[in-house]
Order: structure tokens, then sequence, then C-alpha cells
């Protein structure tokens, strides 16, 4: 049993995506919203927040767009233990990336040219499938052009299942550290800490 007490906000169509490709990575420059100093990366673990807010599938690779659902009646259905994160600032390096998400290269290079002051994060996540999904909670914080959402009450999760498996998640992580060395500013790791129990 764990208790998650955040959540990060993405399109919809985009957790869909992921739920059906299995991929690790999500990408973040913040919204106009985010308190400061700008977006920050959180490690450990983070429910997914579906969001409808500016959300495209043209902006997701048409192999995923097609499988999305256009259902605006949405459940929670992925959680993701953030492990690693980098800053990309060349985008030359986009597509390298390309086997480990679902945005196509085009909506990353716009998200690097938007504000270019503001470092575009690359977060590697190993996401987790909820089971049951879970209703949509009604957060007052939830509108708003902000990624981080605080869940309170927390989120109690009981039965989750892993999209990918441990060995296969850490093989793509150093995978994806060895393309991007050359042109990676920051690279931290998260020591994996224990996920919080709930009483």
């Amino acid at each position: 049993m764990t208790c998650l007490h955040i959540a990060l906000k993405e399109w919809s169509t985009a957790i869909d995506a992921i739920e059906v490709s299995k991929t690790i990575l999500l990408f973040r420059k913040g919204g106009i919203h985010e308190p400061r100093p700008g977006f920050q990366v959180q490690l450990g673990a983070t429910l997914l927040f579906p969001t409808f807010s500016h959300q495209s599938s043209a902006c997701l690779k048409p192999e995923w767009a097609r499988l999305a659902s256009s259902s605006q009646s949405v459940r929670l259905k992925l959680w993701a233990e953030v492990t690693d994160w980098f800053i990309l600032r060349d985008p030359g390096l986009i597509p390298t990336l390309s086997p480990f998400h679902v945005w196509t290269d085009a909506f990353l290079e716009q998200r690097l040219a938007w504000k270019p002051e503001r470092p575009l994060y690359v977060v590697l996540c190993r996401f987790y499938q909820l089971r049951p999904a879970l209703p949509l909670p009604d957060l007052p914080q939830s509108g708003g052009c902000r990624s981080w959402l605080n869940l309170e009450p927390p989120i109690t999760v009981e039965a989750t299942v892993p999209l990918v498996s441990e060995a296969n998640y850490r093989r793509q992580c150093l995978r994806i550290q060895r393309l991007m060395q050359s042109g990676v500013d920051q690279v931290l790791s998260g020591s994996d800490p224990p996920l919080e129990k709930c009483d």
C-alpha cells in the first residue's frame, strides 16, 4: 500500500499513449503559473493527473495518437516513480530520445524554443498502472498552468502493475544517459527512496 501526496499534471491523451506504449520519459518547462523559481523536478512517487488544457493529439506520434482516448470522462490510471532527470538545450539531440517517449520531434522542438531562458527538463519515470483506475478527485488548485498538485488528503494506492520491469527500466535509463552524454547540461539521479506507507 502506497500513499501519493503529489500529482503531476499531464495531457489525458498523453497518459493514454504512455499506458499503451510503455515509454519512460516526460518533458517539462513548466507553465506560466509555476511558483518561483519555476518548474522543479520532484524525485519519488507522483500521481499522473489528467488534464485537457492545451492538449493536442497532433503533438503525439501518429501510432500513439490513434490509440489515445478522445473521451473527457477520465479516471486516474497511472502513477510514476521519478528517478532521474536532466536538462536539454540542444535541439539536435531531440531525435536520439525518440524511442523513449510518445511526442513528436516537432512538438519537442517547439517546447525547447518557447521561452529559451527556461530549461527543458527531461524526466525519467517508471510508470505503474492503477488497478482498478480511481475516480478523478476534485482539486480546487488543478486549474491554471502549473505542473504540480498537492493531494490533500493523499491518495492510497493498493494494487499497481509496472508497465516495464525494473531491469528493463534500468537498461533504458542507462541507454538514455549514454546517448545524451555529450549534450546534457545536468543529470541528477534519485536514490530510489522507499515509497511511503499509509497508516
